[in-house]
C-alpha cells in the first residue's frame, strides 16, 4: 500500500482533510481494487487525531462511494473507481527548492525562480510541487520525495551541493546555480551553471576609474564572495561592507555612506529605493559613483541609474527542465553541464 503522508507530516489542513487527502492518495496511487484502508483506530495514531474525527472522515468517503465496508475483513478502496483503466498516465511531479530559508517568506528573486522554473515544466506535461526550502539534510530530501511522490528535483542555489550529489546517484536531480556565493558543481550531477560575467566587467571599470573605496549592501555569503574577488584582482582601497538585516539601520548607513561616497556601490534590489533617497536628498553625483544592482530596476518605480546585473532565469530554468527530462528518461546517461551567461547591463538602457 503506498502511501504520502505519516504522523509528523507539517501540513496545516485540518484533521478530516488530511485523512481524506491520505486516502485519495491512496486512490491515484495504486491501480488495485484490493487496497485496504487502516482502521479508525490506526488512521487516528497515524495522524495524532481523534478516533470519532478519523471515523467521521471514512464515513463521509464511504457516502461519496470512495471506500466500502467489507463485513469481517475491513475497509477497502472501492473497485467501482478501477472499473476502467486510467486513459492517461498520472503526470510526473517535479519538485522545486529554491536556495534556503522559509519559502513563505520569499523575495522578488525567488518568486522569479519559481514561475519561470515552474513555466519550464508545465510546458513539458510536468506538474511542479514547490518543496519547503528550510529542509538542507539528505533525509529531509528523501523525505519530500516520498511524501510527495516526487519523480525528480530541480534545486536553485542550494547551498549544500555534496547532498545533492550523493542523491543524484539514485534520482533524478539538476542543481542550478546562479549565486555569487555558489559553490563550484560537483562531479556526477547534472548541472546548469549560471557562467558570471560580472567580475570580468568589474575589474576593467575598477581599473579605469581608479576606485579606492567600495560599499557593499549584501547577504553575508555575497559580502565574502565581493571581499574575496576584490582580494584576488589586487585592491587595495578600502571596502565597506554590511549585511542590511532591516530598514532600521538606514540612518546609520546613512551617515556611513554620506561621510565618504564610495567609487563602487553594489546593492541588493531590496535597497535601491534607500540609495535613490539618498541621490535625490543629498545630490549624490551619480556619475562619480559606479553603482551596480543585483536585480533588475524596471522592476520598480525609482529613477535608478547605474549598471544591473540580469540573471537569464527563463534561459536557466528551460536548460534544467531539459536536462531533468533527459535524466529521466535515460538515468544511464553521462552527466552534463550546461552554462548560461550572467551579464551586466546599464540601466537605463543605452539607445544607438
Amino acid at each position: 500500500m503506498k502511501s504520502s503522508f505519516s504522523k509528523n507530516s507539517k501540513t496545516s489542513i485540518s484533521a478530516t482533510l488530511r485523512v481524506r487527502y491520505f486516502v485519495m492518495d491512496l486512490l491515484y496511487h495504486n491501480h488495485n481494487p484490493n487496497v485496504r484502508i487502516p482502521s479508525s483506530r490506526e488512521i487516528a495514531a497515524r495522524f495524532g487525531i481523534a478516533r470519532s474525527t478519523a471515523r467521521l472522515a471514512l464515513e463521509q468517503l464511504s457516502r461519496e462511494g470512495y471506500i466500502i465496508g467489507v463485513h469481517g475483513k475491513g475497509t477497502y478502496l472501492n473497485p467501482l473507481q478501477f472499473s476502467s483503466p486510467p486513459k492517461v498516465a498520472p503526470r510526473k511531479i517535479i519538485g522545486i527548492k529554491v536556495g534556503s530559508g522559509d519559502q513563505f517568506l520569499c523575495m522578488r528573486r525567488q518568486w522569479e525562480i519559481m514561475s519561470a522554473q515552474g513555466f519550464a515544466l508545465y510546458d513539458r506535461g510536468l506538474f511542479v510541487r514547490l518543496l519547503d526550502n528550510g529542509g538542507s539534510k539528505l533525509e529531509e530530501l528523501k523525505t519530500d520525495i516520498e511524501l510527495y511522490h516526487l519523480d525528480g528535483i530541480i534545486a536553485w542555489d542550494f547551498p549544500w551541493m555534496d547532498k545533492l550529489a550523493v542523491l543524484g546517484k539514485e534520482f533524478p536531480v539538476v542543481s542550478v546555480s546562479t549565486s555569487l556565493a555558489s559553490p563550484p558543481p560537483p562531479a556526477g550531477l547534472d548541472c546548469v551553471v549560471g557562467r558570471n560575467t560580472v567580475y570580468e566587467r568589474l575589474k576593467v571599470l575598477l581599473a579605469h576609474r581608479r576606485c579606492q573605496r567600495v560599499f557593499i549592501l549584501q547577504a553575508r555569503s555575497v559580502i565574502a564572495s565581493w571581499k574575496e574577488y576584490l582580494k584576488g584582482i589586487g585592491f587595495q582601497g578600502t571596502v565597506d561592507a554590511f549585511e542590511p538585516l532591516d530598514h532600521n539601520m538606514e540612518a546609520m548607513l546613512d551617515q556611513i555612506f554620506l561621510a565618504e561616497p564610495p567609487d563602487l556601490f553594489i546593492l541588493n534590489q531590496e535597497w535601491l529605493p534607500w540609495y535613490v533617497r539618498l541621490v535625490e536628498e543629498h545630490g549624490l553625483d551619480t556619475e562619480k559613483i559606479l553603482t551596480l544592482s543585483t536585480s533588475d530596476p524596471e522592476q520598480h518605480t525609482i529613477p535608478y541609474r547605474g549598471m544591473y546585473v540580469r540573471t537569464p532565469y527563463q534561459e536557466l530554468a528551460k536548460a534544467a527542465a531539459e536536462l531533468l527530462e533527459r535524466r529521466m528518461t535515460s538515468p544511464s546517461l553521462p552527466p552534463l553541464v550546461q552554462t548560461r551567461d550572467i551579464v551586466v547591463e546599464q540601466w537605463p538602457p543605452v539607445t544607438p
